[in-house]
């Protein structure tokens, strides 16, 4: 399950990681349902499956029934078997993963080992698995994701900043420009994220660069229709490193 850009079920197959087959659901919420337990790190009972998928309601007591079996239809009884007792709770294969727990699973190696370059290389490996912002497409309509996304944006932006912090003291801007934008493409406001890349340009000697991603997080976060100055919306500590790194004061939001 791929919840890292646009919610996607696809099918690997063993032994070729190149091949996939995108899986098309033949209702929505079946997909829905195949990634809320995707996410979750242990079987679930029937109310608490009903009550995340379908918060407001159901109108008959099938209606959940019938998301479960668009659901199993979807991946295979083999991925998404039978309950095994009455008790009625569902739980996928451990074959069924998400690419935020790789994501997960890679962070947590990296800050967990001792050799600078491979954890430079793990970090790499996870941030090349975010595609955009998590849950878009089908998932923005999904009740329970809130905090989930919340969550997974936090992460992406730990582990681009770190990736990109270890880079620049290593010299190499290029990786720091890289984990930055990886960063921005969960979330494209986010400061630290553009603060990273000024630094990035400024290590590759490219003054005027620093400038242009300054104006470009300007274009992103301040309305073009409301006439507002960037000190009155941008962190503090943007403008100070704008002037640390170019020795002007000047915060115009437009320019060449």
């Amino acid at each position: 399950m791929r919840v890292l850009g646009e919610v996607e079920a696809v099918r690997l197959t063993p032994g070729a990681p190149e091949s996939e087959e995108p899986l098309s659901p033949i209702r929505q919420k079946g997909l829905e349902a195949i990634t809320y337990l995707a996410l979750r790190e242990s079987a679930v009972d029937r109310e608490d499956l009903e009550i995340n998928l379908f918060p407001d309601g159901v109108n008959a007591q099938k209606t959940l029934y019938n998301t479960v079996g668009s659901a199993r239809a979807l991946v295979g009884s083999d991925l998404f078997p039978f309950p095994s007792s009455p008790g009625e709770r569902y739980e996928l294969s451990d074959r069924v993963v998400t690419d935020y727990g790789l994501f997960s699973d890679l962070v947590d190696l990296a800050d967990n080992i001792d050799d600078g370059e491979i954890a430079r290389r793990l970090l790499t490996e996870a941030l090349s698995l975010v595609r955009g912002e998590p849950f878009t497409g089908v998932g923005q309509h999904f009740a329970w994701v809130a905090p989930h996304r919340g969550m997974i944006l936090a992460q992406i932006a730990d582990a681009a900043e770190l990736l990109a912090e270890t880079s620049l003291l290593h010299g190499d801007w290029r990786s720091a420009e890289w984990a930055a934008r990886r960063g921005l493409r969960a979330f494209s406001g986010d400061e630290r994220m553009y603060r990273l890349l000024m630094r990035a340009a400024h290590a590759a000697g490219d003054s005027p660069r620093v400038q242009r991603v300054f104006r470009e997080l300007c274009d992103v976060v301040i309305d073009p229709d409301q006439r507002v100055e960037p000190d009155l919306v941008l962190d503090p500590e943007t403008l100070t490193l704008l002037e640390e790194l170019t020795g002007s004061a000047q915060h115009n939001t437009r320019g060449t």
